[in-house]
């Protein structure tokens, strides 16, 4: 007969496997359809809408994929048009290498059809970040399964984590990676039977290449730092503990951390000349942060995160993905264990003063500028203020779980009281300093009441189980809807314009291709396997670019992971080069121009029609009229 526990794994067995086979995603590809000028409603959407504002994965990853799935030979550890060297090897996408071996999320390209294996990839990321969590809690000592779901459900659906979500960050299967690695180095310190010891070797190491292979040192610095919290708070709290050996666990943890450095060589030998080539760029290579650039109002911008859509962007934020934050509680939490201290003489847990070290630490980080050394050393010049939060943001959800878990007892004689005088002082200060959306008065004071409201419920003790029962729902609700449910990607791969593309491509398919005035058509002609100039690169072609820009001038605009706009000159035979921002730059170059004939650019693609064509040598191939795209040949 099958235990509890096996009815559940087996039931969210059945829920992936269903979520996989019905092609369900959420991916913002639907906005493709308004792209290309496409009537109708959009094509899969089942809930909610795309996000414009996700471009990172609708107008760069997703496109990437089918590159790599649409090249020939299919997914390569070489292809040109996500940038130079060994660039897939940089990202989140399909490559046949023995790395991939290591990232489940990935297996499904290779199993399915492409759109079956872009959900498998998906539901990856979507269950394993909710199941690594919860483990990690359990593994933290925490047996009450109401804050088990609290805590897993606060960190899958804060917004932080949701609208960057589909980043190249690959910030949930880090998550899920980094949650992994921490649970199995706490089952290394306990005094457990040798097979389980190894099992959490093994563990650590499948987790750990995962989580190295996220290539992104602006979320890993701060998880590892997390990391290095838990692991000193554990032993602090069970150091005294006879099922605790300090040794054993630095023994296989140097066993594991050894492992994955030994299986990463062959990967290392392959892309250390790539990743010099990186260094070498101008962003993100030599890119480095002192800190400081954060306020201390930024660091706490979560209170106001409720109602968020991406048409209303709080405060002074540029966009609605960098004003995502998390629901900052750990100064509560951390008030109440000093509290408990001082009136009922509770130790202060050591998890929880190592977690609010680390929190402390980053947060100095981001509002304090540090001198370059320190910030070297440190390694936390490698991430920006903004990328630090999920660092803090994790550490608060752990901090607040744990003390929910270790003080179960009422600290405060008269936490009703208190728990009104929190809720009208918040409220008090946050109508007097706080408006999100100056322009919506209401919607304000809304937020600031339900931010207002949680606080005080915090503080009555006597109605925990509400608490996070009403914070989880109400953390949830409010960022349920950011990420769409689509069922497949017909928007972007059944769309005409991706069909008259592929098709041209299959007959020429040694040809390049050039897509003027709007990187987001280079993007689609990638998607086909085509190789194509410009749109999104990891790394720019440099010999291409040295052939149009011999002396150099200008190569700190164009050494850059960029997204590359490519427009007609204004004069005959004129190449210039514009930096729009740090990742994007803009560039004229001539159609005649004997590098792309030298580099068999035969094909260009227009969001108009190009009346000069035959001035130039061109002829068009094909058209599009609903979305504007015409395709041109050099003849």
């Amino acid at each position: 007969m099958f235990r509890t526990g096996h009815w559940r794994w087996l039931l969210v067995i059945l829920m992936f496997a269903v979520c996989v086979a019905a092609n369900l995603n959420g991916s913002s590809v639907g906005v493709w359809q308004k792209i290309l000028n496409k009537p109708g409603p959009i094509r899969g959407l089942l809930f909610f809408h795309p996000k414009e504002s996700r471009s990172d994965e609708w107008v760069h990853i997703t496109p990437s994929m089918l590159s790599q799935a649409c090249h020939s030979p299919p997914f390569p550890i070489q292809n040109e048009s996500l940038g130079d060297g060994f660039s897939p090897l940089l990202m989140s996408v399909p490559v046949a290498y023995y790395t991939t071996l290591f990232r489940p999320q990935l297996w499904g390209f290779f199993l399915f059809d492409f759109e079956h294996g872009f959900a498998f990839y998906w539901w990856c990321k979507a269950f394993g970040l909710a199941l690594a969590m919860a483990w990690l809690l359990r593994q933290l000592g925490i047996k009450q399964k109401s804050i088990v779901w609290f805590g897993t459900a606060w960190v899958y659906f804060s917004s932080f984590v949701q609208w960057w979500f589909s980043t190249p960050a690959m910030l949930p299967e880090m998550l899920a990676c980094w949650a992994m690695m921490t649970g199995a180095t706490l089952i290394m310190f306990q005094r457990a039977s040798a097979l389980r010891a190894v099992g959490a070797v093994c563990l650590f190491v499948f987790f750990g290449i995962n989580f190295a292979l996220c290539l992104y040192p602006g979320f890993q610095v701060p998880l590892l730092y997390v990391f290095v919290a838990v692991v000193i708070g554990c032993w602090l709290e069970q150091r005294c503990n006879p099922e605790w050996s300090s040794a054993r666990g630095l023994t296989l943890l140097a066993v594991a951390i050894g492992t994955v450095v030994l299986l990463l060589l062959p990967f290392w030998f392959t892309i250390r000349e790539t990743l010099r080539m990186l260094a070498a760029t101008a962003y993100p290579g030599v890119y480095r942060n002192a800190g400081g650039g954060l306020s201390l109002f930024d660091l706490f911008s979560g209170v106001t995160g409720f109602f968020e859509a991406e048409q209303r962007t709080p405060f002074h934020y540029v966009n609605i993905c960098e004003a995502s934050n998390f629901y900052p509680l750990w100064p509560a939490a951390m008030l109440m264990a000093v509290v408990a201290k001082v009136r009922r003489g509770i130790a202060l847990n050591p998890l929880i003063s190592a977690l609010t070290v680390v929190i402390l630490l980053l947060s100095i980080y981001c509002i304090v500028p540090m001198p370059g050394w320190l910030a070297r050393v440190s390694l936390l010049g490698l991430t920006t203020e903004r990328r630090l939060l999920i660092g803090i943001g994790i550490a608060n959800v752990l901090l607040c779980c744990i003390f929910f878990a270790r003080y179960r007892d009422r600290i405060l004689a008269r936490g009703d009281l208190v728990a009104v005088g929190v809720f009208l002082l918040c409220l008090i200060l946050g109508l007097i300093f706080a408006r999100p959306y100056s322009n919506n008065v209401a919607l304000s004071a809304l937020i600031v009441f339900v931010s207002a409201a949680l606080v005080g419920l915090f503080f009555f003790e006597r109605l925990r189980s509400w608490f996070l029962a009403i914070c989880g729902s109400a953390i949830a609700l409010n960022s349920i809807a950011i990420n769409p449910v689509m069922r497949g990607l017909s928007p972007l791969v059944e769309s005409e314009a991706f069909l008259k593309i592929d098709g041209v491509r299959r007959q020429d398919p040694t040809a390049r291709w050039v897509c003027y005035e709007d990187i987001r058509l280079a993007q689609l002609a990638k998607a086909t396997g085509a190789a194509v100039l410009n749109g999104a690169q990891i790394l720019p072609d440099m010999d291409f670019m040295h052939q149009i820009d011999p002396g150099r001038e200008l190569e700190g605009i164009y050494n850059r992971f960029a997204y590359i706009n490519v427009t007609l000159p204004n004069e005959p035979g004129e190449v210039t080069f514009v930096l729009d921002s740090f990742n994007f730059y803009e560039f004229t170059l001539p159609p005649e121009h004997p590098a792309l004939v030298r580099g068999n650019y035969k094909y260009f693609i227009f969001p108009r029609q190009w009346r000069e064509a035959e001035l130039h040598g061109f002829g068009l191939v094909d058209q599009i009229e609903a979305s504007n795209l015409y395709i041109y040949k050099r003849r």
